[in-house]
């Protein structure tokens, strides 16, 4: 009887913990949760309910407080980012300590400034970029896979005991110390815009691309990373730097050091090298077969250049006024000997080809660019006569030629195997798992367990995301594919060579390192953004509507070739330059975060969306965009911007620039309002009434008049010392209302 009693006592309890209501005090969330998860439509979350919810992601709203989360024990994913680019969301804290089963979670773009995982031994990854941390243990995390917290304050990050972690992005933060000792898997890092001043990446021995530009390194190792296919060390203060060890090694930046001596003797895979602004008295690349790009400028000490024998350089770029001699074994790419003859380069004092056994003696530069076309007898001269510009000339094309013949037979190799493949009625081989069991489970419509050629071509849709796929082979034979979603997964490579009728595509947040999509000119929308791309080609896309490529780590971008273009995407690269003037009809562009110093949109009538914030910008003309409603152009260097003809302007930031004036009276329909840390002394947004927030703080204003804003509801007017008076509505309540402390507010 009273082991009965006992076990009625532990249901009821159980009952009661199931029925339970979930405490959560952020209304947004709250209603957020009970719309995706009340099951019994009672309006609140129970325990019950929350123990069953393994994946969360509230990205659109500021989110004010994630109380309540603990209740979701079984929560696998979690995703609390902000997306709105102008402002950083509301939470200041998280606690996942009760969420024991958390693999993935995304915090970015927050005002937390600590956050604890030393409870979710199961996490894979922690993306919490662009918040407010000062410190960051991982320690001990041993599923740790991917680790983004670039763009804080970090003065501390501990990654002890982390055997799993393969990717790591610590970049612009403030640490001057870091150790990979307890990363031995890491195969993409990228701490660039630090204070570092030494870094060994020996631990790493698999590293594979490594970004350490601009901290203050004086010493660097890579010596034990044999693997390193991309170093941008540049912006640093290396004196030397060692890669005998790195024979993998593909792209290198060291520009902007104090290197008297560069040696890439054992570099043969090198394509790319940057090595300006350094102390080089002599460059030799004569070991880099290659070699395609070559960018050397700015180093007055540099007076020879020893390039490889009939090499085609893509991009040669050095200053010529510092080189005296320009070497060659054998002979030089022909392109560069005959542009070094003409008249344009006198500065150009020797050709050294002394070493060559086809030269009877050196003849002086200049006559190759004027050479005589040949005679017969010239033409049966022996292999010994010095040869001109013309010979070296039809050599060149001859090798061109057969370099476009090896070209073909490789597509119409590529073509055979396409053929072959949409015509292939066998069962379709699928190494991995996990894609081979969702593809059974959609697409198998014999229920053989298997996948037939002939079930695969009928596929015109899939959305395979968010299934943790390391590769999608066996992809290829789905030809008839239209639409593909493969986000959030870990694929590495894609090749959409095989879909012609391919019209959409979104594979953003993979590890994708490349990614064909030239023989799809039916593409409309791509989204790839947050992969490890580098390099993107869209010109073989002409219908493409829509690009999404932001954080890919890209140099350059041409979109020349995509006059439909409509949105595009493209922030937090390294872009220096983008060409929009075939692109017309773009409606929203974002190409913020990268280093632009030109942007010119006045060709875009239909331009509503521009964030360009986070470049170099010294000036923007948006006088022609009438239809613009969203500006961010924070965080540049304008000294000026004219709004007086963007009547329909409703979102506008301008933080972070050298505005001494700043003239809103005619943008009635501004909505909200950025214009912190700027030089202004003086701001009327009198006229703004439906104005609704407004951030003023770090200006040299004495004086905030907001009386006239009833509808405001968020003011930021701190830290400003200069601030004496606030005037402020009687009638108004305030979400947020921030001044300095020592200011006098009046309501009136």
């Amino acid at each position: 009887m009273k082991k009965n009693i006992i076990v009625l006592f532990a249901a009821s309890l159980l009952l009661y913990a199931s029925a339970q209501t979930v405490v959560i005090p952020d209304a947004d969330f709250k209603a957020y949760l009970v719309t995706s998860f009340d099951t019994d439509g009672n309006g609140e979350i129970s325990a019950a309910e929350a123990q069953a919810v393994r994946k969360i992601e509230y990205t659109d709203r500021p989110l004010q407080s994630l109380s309540g989360i603990e209740a979701f024990t079984a929560l696998e994913e979690l995703d609390c980012s902000y997306a709105n680019p102008f402002e950083r969301g509301g939470l200041t804290q998280i606690d996942v300590s009760q969420n024991p089963s958390l693999k993935v979670l995304r915090c970015d773009n927050n005002s937390l400034e600590q956050i604890d995982v030393s409870h979710n031994a199961a996490l894979r990854e922690l993306h919490c970029r662009n918040n407010k941390l000062s410190a960051l243990d991982v320690s001990g995390r041993k599923e740790l896979e991917e680790l983004l917290c670039d763009n804080n304050r970090l003065k501390h990050l501990q990654t002890a005991d982390c055997p799993s972690l393969s990717l790591m992005n610590c970049s612009m933060n403030q640490l001057e110390a870091l150790d990979l000792q307890g990363c031995p898997s890491l195969r993409w890092l990228n701490c660039a815009e630090n204070q570092l001043a030494t870094l060994d990446a020996s631990p790493a021995v698999g590293l594979e691309q490594l970004y350490c530009n601009d901290n203050r390194l004086a010493s660097l190792d890579v010596l034990r990373n044999g693997a390193l296919r991309q170093l941008y060390c540049g912006h640093n203060r290396l004196d030397s730097i060692d890669l005998s060890r790195n024979t993998a090694l593909n792209d290198l930046d060291c520009g902007n050091n104090r290197l008297t001596r560069l040696d890439v003797s054992q570099n043969a895979a090198l394509t790319e090298l940057e090595c300006s602004i350094n102390r080089l008295a002599e460059l030799d690349v004569t070991h880099n077969p290659e070699l395609k790009q070559l960018y050397c400028n700015a180093i007055p000490t540099l007076t020879a250049i020893r390039l490889i024998k009939d090499q085609a350089y893509r991009t040669l770029s050095y200053q010529t006024a510092s080189v005296t001699t320009y070497r060659v074994d054998r002979e030089t790419a022909v392109a560069e000997v005959a542009r070094l003859a003409e008249p344009s380069h006198p500065e150009v004092a020797d050709v050294d080809v002394k070493n060559l056994p086809d030269f009877a003696q050196a003849a002086p530069v200049r006559s190759m660019s004027t050479a005589a076309p040949e005679t017969k007898e010239e033409k049966a001269q022996p292999a010994t006569h010095t040869r001109t510009a013309r010979e070296i000339f039809f050599d060149e094309e001859y090798r061109r030629e057969e370099a476009r013949k090896a070209e073909e037979a490789k597509r119409v190799a590529e073509e055979s195997r396409r053929a072959s493949i949409r015509s292939y009625n066998g069962i379709v081989s699928v190494p991995d798992a996990e894609f081979k069991m969702f593809l059974v489970q959609s697409f198998d419509t014999d229920g053989n367990g298997e996948i037939s050629g002939a079930e695969a071509r009928a596929v015109t849709s899939m959305d395979c995301s968010g299934l943790n796929l390391s590769s999608v082979e066996g992809l290829e034979y789905f030809t008839s594919l239209e639409e593909l979603k493969c986000q959030d997964n870990r694929i590495t490579t894609l090749d959409m060579s095989y879909f012609p009728a391919l019209r959409s595509l979104d594979c953003a947040r993979n590890k994708l390192h490349y990614l064909n999509v030239k023989a799809n000119p039916k593409l409309v929308d791509l989204e790839c953004s947050d992969n490890n791309l580098i390099n993107l080609d869209v010109s073989r896309n002409p219908a493409l509507r829509t690009l999404g490529c932001n954080s890919i780590r890209l140099i350059r971008l041409d979109v020349t070739k995509n006059p439909e273009l409509e949105a595009l995407k493209c922030g937090n690269n390294h872009l220096a330059e983008l060409n929009i003037a075939n692109n017309r009809r773009l409606d929203t562009l974002n190409c913020s975060k990268n280093k632009l110093k030109l942007l010119t949109v006045s060709h875009l009538d239909g331009l509503n969306y521009l964030d360009c914030s986070g470049n170099q910008l010294t000036a923007i003309d948006v006088s022609r965009n009438k239809k613009l409603g969203t500006l961010d152009c924070g965080m540049n260097a304008l000294s000026k911007v004219d709004v007086s003809k963007n009547l329909a302007l409703a979102d506008f930031a301008c933080n972070g620039n050298l505005l001494d004036d700043l003239d809103v009276a005619i943008n009635t329909e501004l909505v909200s309002l950025n214009c912190a840390n700027n030089r202004l002394t003086q701001l009327d947004v009198s006229r703004n009434a439906a104005l609704k927030r407004l951030r003023c703080m770090g200006n040299r204003l004495t004086v905030v008049d907001v009386r006239k804003n009833l509808k405001l509801k968020f003011l930021e007017s701190a830290p400003m010392p200069t601030l004496e008076t606030l005037y402020c509505p009687q009638e108004v309540i305030y979400s947020k209302l921030a001044y300095p402390i020592m200011s006098k507010v009046v309501y009136k």
